[in-house]
């Protein structure tokens, strides 16, 4: 009697724990995707937290940032108009001529050369620049240079009003080779007579032609 008893129990017991298993291994079909899905969830929302933040953070930035852009553009344009390209180059070759008169003083010779070109790199110097020995990598512009050999003459306070006038010439230039000779640099002049001779290189940066393919 009790044996019949005890097969029954332990067939019931097997087909319980079958039951439990199955339910388990069904819960887990179900509730696996959802949990992969919660998951993806929580890290969608911690990136979307982290992009609102980096947003913000940007919007209180927008201010100086704006400041910024328009002040150096505002640097980017000066910086334009001092830079001498080839009208500008000529410009300034009938200035100097002017500035002469201006001075009391004749400009014999104004001579402009013709531009000299060579790649502009990022440490680059415009006087030096072939010197350096670490010059940067290239950027996309190259610097033009023109060359104007000057030769004024007149007396020698108007020579030095004639400096004074190119001083404050608001270009980007660089003088070289300059020498005054006073006393009697012309025929029949007197002590306060002398000659100006100088040359002037000027700047210009361009940007670098595109090859096309």
């Amino acid at each position: 009697m009790i044996e019949p008893l005890l097969r029954r129990f332990l067939a019931y017991e097997k087909r319980k724990r079958a039951v439990i298993i199955g339910a388990i291994v069904a819960g887990l079909v179900m509730v696996w995707p959802a949990t992969d899905e919660y998951i993806a969830a929580r890290q969608r929302t911690r990136d979307a937290r982290l992009q609102v933040e980096e947003a913000e953070l940007a919007i209180e930035k927008l201010p100086q940032l704006t400041e910024t852009h328009q002040r150096k553009t505002q640097e980017l344009e000066v910086l334009m108009q001092q830079l001498v390209g080839g009208r500008a180059a000529r410009q300034l070759q009938g200035d100097l001529t002017e500035l002469g008169r201006q001075t009391g003083c004749t400009v014999l010779r104004a001579q402009l050369t013709e531009p000299a070109t060579r790649m502009w790199n990022q440490n680059d110097h415009p006087v030096s620049g072939t010197k350096l020995t670490n010059p940067g990598e290239e950027t996309p512009f190259q610097l033009e240079t023109r060359q104007i050999a000057l030769s004024v003459t007149g007396p020698m306070n108007g020579l030095y009003a004639f400096l004074e006038g190119l001083h404050g010439v608001d270009k980007v230039i660089h003088p070289q080779a300059m020498s005054i000779k006073g006393g009697n640099a012309m025929a029949g002049s007197d002590n306060n007579t002398g000659t100006l001779d100088i040359n002037l290189l000027l700047f210009d940066l361009t940007k670098k032609a595109t090859v096309k393919s």
